[in-house]
């Protein structure tokens, strides 16, 4: 089948992804087409293919890249929490036990 909008021959392919980055796709009306034609060229970008060495690409690239950066230090705040509340816990538990000792030394 031929897309009317692109020069050249379509070829059909498929990507496996998770159901919940499906269910986002859906969620925000996403192509999964659109999102696979411009993250290959994010990629070609990055890889230095001059075709692919446009304006678009490169703010395409540095937002891709923001984006995971985001990810990575909201991951990091995510498992600092988690620290913290493991840390809050053990000092309850401590704690309490301290207070037993008391009453036993009374």
């Amino acid at each position: 089948m031929k897309d009317k909008k692109r020069v050249g021959e379509t070829t059909i392919t498929s990507v496996s992804v998770t159901k919940d980055f499906k269910n986002t796709l859906d969620n925000y009306n996403i192509s999964p087409t659109e999102a696979f034609r411009r993250g290959v060229a994010v990629v070609l970008y990055d890889m230095g293919v001059s075709k692919y060495q446009s304006d678009l690409n490169a703010k395409r690239s540095d937002f891709i890249k923001r984006f995971f950066e985001d990810l990575r230090k909201d991951d990091e705040r995510k498992a600092m929490f988690k620290k913290a509340v493991k840390v809050a816990e053990d000092i309850i538990v401590l704690d309490n036990y301290l207070k037993s000792l008391e009453k036993d030394d009374e």
